[in-house]
């Protein structure tokens, strides 16, 4: 499985996406994490425009899963990123432990079309389409 590192704070993590960008902040915490420092450091400098900096105690950050898209992920920790069509592995409960479900994302959350919340252990995504070699 993959991890990144994030800030625990999300509303902090809102704040500096919105300074200096969310993928600048997310490129130089996954980038500095394990380096010496005890800090994380950011900052942004435009010849002629914004001039900022930050530094942040990496006590601040935490180790989360990070979603793959080709491998299983552990759910409810993860959450597909958007609608589609995934692969389900359920409880031992069940004769069939991989299946097929729709996912389908929602003005409030997430939800299975036909699988109990509670049976999923884990997903990934389901690509399906015809065989290659047919016309």
């Amino acid at each position: 499985m993959k991890y990144k590192h994030q800030f625990k704070n999300k509303a902090f993590a809102n704040a500096l996406g919105v300074i200096f960008g969310e993928d600048c902040v997310d490129n130089e915490l996954q980038k500095q994490i394990n380096d010496e420092s005890d800090y994380i450091y950011i900052e942004i400098f435009e010849p002629e425009g914004i001039k900022a900096s930050i530094t942040i105690p990496k006590e601040e950050t935490e180790r989360v899963p990070d979603y793959d898209p080709d491998n299983w992920n552990p759910y409810p920790q993860l959450t597909p990123p958007r609608s589609g069509l995934y692969f389900i592995y359920r409880t031992y409960e069940f004769e069939n432990k991989i299946t097929v479900d729709r996912y389908e994302e929602g003005k409030y959350g997430g939800r299975w079309s036909e699988t109990a919340v509670k049976s999923i252990l884990a997903f990934k995504e389901c690509h399906l389409g015809k065989p290659e070699f047919l016309p």
